[in-house]
């Protein structure tokens, strides 16, 4: 059964099984092409199920305001003999280098943003630059800059930015006179946004905010006015825009004005009258689910094969015990192993339910995000994701049941095989009992997510030591404050509850001691926690019980709480 797993995305979105439409040709520019007809900005969003969070996103956006129109962005149209010229970015380490063919008098963007937008028509390449500027000596001085093949579907590096909030091309999604004019646009509007979310989605490559309210919509989200509004009434012009976007919808591109629409700089737009656009309110229009779209998240390229999702190969190892293990998991996608969007990896005493679903608190729960190439570990509370961790990197990420260190992580993809390498340390909390398994994966079209049973693993101390969770039961009597020794003292009490006698000696393991506070003559730590041996009990009788005496330091009016964990043996 297919499973999608939304609640546990927070940079994807999860769709099943939808159809979808693009353009037959694409824009053009020039002599140009404005990307493949295949690319993104060229596709249908008409046939598209509805985004879950469609309402708040619109509903942060504005329901009552109209659709704002600037056509002040100039488009510089330049011949492959265009001499270029030095340019320097304020972000460097996000912008394609120069030299960019800037003729010696540009059109420039007005405002505080200064794009300018070039299209070098005989090689068929667009630049992008923003908040250009021209110095005395010739050269030029930018903040941002980027350069694409307009015959090229790929997109930009993740988490670089471009001439435009999300790290996408400015120019396909500008409205251009002559195509508004004959009613037909067949392409994707950029618009802008007054608040957005600290993510982006496909194809979107940056992020243009730190806000984390899950209301405001992520950079690349994709929207469109809803079929049912009726579009007859209107003039050729006003009725080929409102048509666009009902067929090819809006990318959010940026953060400005709500529901702010832009074209090419062209006097001829005064003849026209698009004022009716104004009194089209942003209850009209909803938010559309992209991800059945996706061949390669570095690509913006559609998906055209039918979707599939991936299917479980093998893990390795799928038994086994001791503190620690690198699973390695492989599944396969037949439409390529850059398909493959996520994968999971959970290590759970739960069980997955009739319904497929399997539940994630107090797991050692890893999920891999090839969207942005990040490992996170899900909290105690199955809700709340760890800092990311790229692969091969010197991050450790944990919680109560495990550890994962990303320096030993890789990820590969070869053909049709998708592979993840993740290496595991389990706490001592963790030990005792045997665990079951679970990997899933969801391809780039957004279907997969079924849970795998891929095999089982018993997490044990790596000394041999003997957990004695069952067998041993321990209890601790509240600490209290010594004036004499200014120690916290208190006493633990451990009774074997088992039918047979049991060998020591026995360590008592101090797990989830509060902070600030020791453990007085410790013996030792294991597994991040401090230990104590029990003094002068080489054996515990069915049914007997030995008290041991503690002493805590800890700051004036501390809680001492702890979780004792009894073992046999050494570690």
């Amino acid at each position: 059964m297919m499973r999608c797993k939304c609640a546990l995305l927070p940079l994807l979105l999860c769709a099943c099984g939808l159809n979808f439409a693009q353009s037959g040709s694409s824009p053009q520019i020039g002599n140009c092409p404005v990307f493949p007809a295949n690319n993104i900005w060229n596709a249908r969003v008409d046939a598209l199920q509805l985004h879950p969070s469609s309402a708040a996103y619109i509903g942060s956006i504005g329901t009552s305001g109209g659709i704002r129109y600037d056509m002040d962005l100039p488009i510089t149209l330049v011949p492959g003999t265009q001499p270029k010229v030095q340019i320097t970015f304020n972000s460097a380490e996000e912008s394609d280098p120069g030299p960019y063919p800037i003729p010696p008098s540009p059109r420039i963007e007005g405002g505080s943003d200064h794009h300018v937008l070039i299209v070098d028509t005989d090689n068929c390449v667009l630049y992008e630059i923003y908040d250009a500027e021209k110095q005395a000596d010739g050269t030029w001085t930018g903040g941002a800059g980027a350069v694409w093949s307009l015959r090229s579907n790929a997109l930009r590096t993740a988490w670089n930015t471009s001439a435009d909030g999300a790290g996408l091309a400015i120019v396909p999604g500008l409205l251009r006179y002559d195509e508004v004019v004959s009613g037909v646009i067949n392409h994707a509007l950029r618009f802008t946004a007054p608040n957005t979310i600290n993510q982006f989605i496909w194809p979107a490559r940056h992020r243009a905010s730190f806000s984390t309210n899950p209301a405001y919509p992520p950079m690349g989200t994709r929207l469109r006015l809803k079929a049912s509004f009726d579009i007859s009434g209107y003039t050729t012009p006003v009725k080929g825009i409102l048509r666009a976007m009902q067929q090819y919808g809006l990318m959010l591109a940026d953060v400005g004005l709500p529901w702010r629409i832009q074209g090419d700089q062209d006097t001829r737009w005064a003849s026209l009258d698009l004022s009716p656009l104004l009194s089209v309110p942003g209850s009209q229009f909803e938010v559309v689910d992209t991800s059945p779209m996706i061949l390669d998240i570095n690509s913006g390229q559609v998906l055209s094969s039918p979707p599939v999702a991936p299917t479980f190969s093998s893990l390795s190892p799928s038994t086994g015990s001791g503190t620690s293990a690198t699973f390695t998991s492989t599944f396969q996608d037949t439409n390529g192993a850059v398909n493959v969007l996520s994968s999971y990896l959970v290590v759970t005493g739960s069980t997955a339910d009739s319904s497929g679903s399997l539940n994630p608190a107090s797991a050692c729960y890893l999920w891999y995000n090839g969207m942005v190439n990040e490992f996170k570990l899900l909290g105690d509370d199955g809700s709340t994701w760890s800092s990311p961790a790229n692969p091969g990197t010197a991050v450790v990420l944990q919680n109560s049941q495990c550890s994962f260190d990303a320096s030993g992580a890789s990820v590969t993809r070869n053909g049709t095989t998708f592979v993840t390498a993740v290496p595991l340390t389990f706490k001592a909390a963790f030990m005792g009992s045997r665990k079951n398994v679970y990997v899933s994966a969801l391809g780039a079209n957004g279907l997969g997510g079924a849970w795998v049973l891929g095999g089982d693993w018993l997490p044990t101390a790596a000394t041999g030591a003997r957990y004695l969770g069952g067998i041993v039961n321990a209890v601790a009597s509240a600490a209290a404050y010594s004036r004499v020794t200014l120690y916290y003292t208190s006493t633990l009490k451990l009774t074997n509850i088992s039918s047979a006698a049991v060998s020591g000696p026995f360590q008592v393991l101090f797990t989830g001691l509060s902070s600030g506070v020791t453990l007085a003559g410790a013996n030792g730590t294991w597994s991040g926690s401090p230990y104590l041996t029990v003094p002068g009990v080489s054996s515990l009788a069915a049914g007997a019980s030995v008290s041991v005496s503690l002493r805590f330091n800890a700051p004036a009016n501390a809680r001492i709480a702890f979780t004792p964990v009894v073992y046999s043996g050494s570690f």
